[in-house]
């Protein structure tokens, strides 16, 4: 069993506290993801706005199902439930195998980014409900203060940027996402930022029992969610390679079920790549 992040590695914010100056406490937390710590901010989003995007991303699922593979985005486009279960064919794992290099079972998973749960994408062209598109926002200015960039980059287009509201819903019995980091997302958009923001929206030891969110730390893995609420949010240096263990993997698999690990993240797209013309 993974070790619970020993709390001398992680450091803790109040979310009234950032709201009331967001500036002044967005700096401190720049400073100790910059150094290599973990950030954790304290009820960040209340019970109802928690609540609010599970429903969103239920109904979501409810009315449309899950596509899987590719898909293709264009503006104006609905919102989208995609199974996020790829099979890799043997080039993937070849190409990835040589990249990784050949004595490197970490770094070929990490290369193939293997993964098994359901991906609810938002676009902020749609309307949701209004403590929905209140709390993805209020995340959003979050994420662009700590990337020191307008409070409107990736809600308007005109920088060239678009945000995808990403719901992910990890179902007992094995949802999992292997270990991997972000950076080579972020240089592939262009995007000078360092930080990646996740929004807890379900509480390990009631939705879930076992697996959830785990981070290397000094070389180990450790897991994270055990430390954390629903409305709570951690902030990392996009380098840092984490995961989420798989969940419940001993209980019976029930993708019709609420149960299990939510959780949302606002990255940042490029038009220019992203979206189809």
């Amino acid at each position: 069993m993974m070790d619970v992040i020993p709390i001398e590695f992680v450091t803790e914010f109040d979310g009234q506290a950032l709201r009331d100056d967001m500036a002044s406490v967005s700096r401190e937390i720049v400073q100790v993801a910059d150094q290599g710590g973990l950030v954790l901010v304290r009820n960040f989003l209340d019970a109802a706005s928690v609540a609010a995007i599970r429903e969103g991303s239920t109904h979501l699922s409810q009315q449309h199902p899950a596509n899987e593979g590719s898909i293709e985005l264009h503006q104006g486009c609905p919102d989208i439930h995609n199974w996020e279960q790829p099979k890799f064919r043997m080039r993937d794992r070849v190409r990835a195998t040589l990249s990784a290099g050949l004595n490197s079972e970490t770094r070929l998973k990490r290369k193939l980014r293997e993964r098994d749960f359901h991906s609810h994408k938002f676009f902020l062209w749609n309307r949701h409900s209004e403590l929905f598109d209140k709390a993805a926002l209020d995340v959003v200015h979050l994420r662009n203060a700590l990337y020191g960039n307008d409070p409107e980059f990736g809600i308007d287009l005109e920088q060239g940027f678009f945000t995808v509201v990403t719901v992910q819903h990890y179902h007992k019995g094995g949802g999992f996402l292997s270990e991997h980091s972000e950076a080579n997302f972020h240089e592939r958009q262009g995007l000078f930022c360092r930080f990646e923001i996740i929004t807890l929206l379900s509480k390990k030891g009631v939705d879930y029992k076992e697996g959830g969110l785990f981070a290397r730390v000094k070389g180990k893995l450790y897991a994270v969610d055990n430390l954390a609420n629903p409305g709570d949010l951690v902030i990392y240096d996009v380098k840092r390679p984490h995961g989420c263990a798989p969940v419940d993997p001993r209980q019976q698999t029930d993708l019709t079920a609420s149960d299990g690990r939510w959780m949302m993240l606002v990255p940042p797209y490029s038009v220019a790549d992203h979206l189809r013309h």
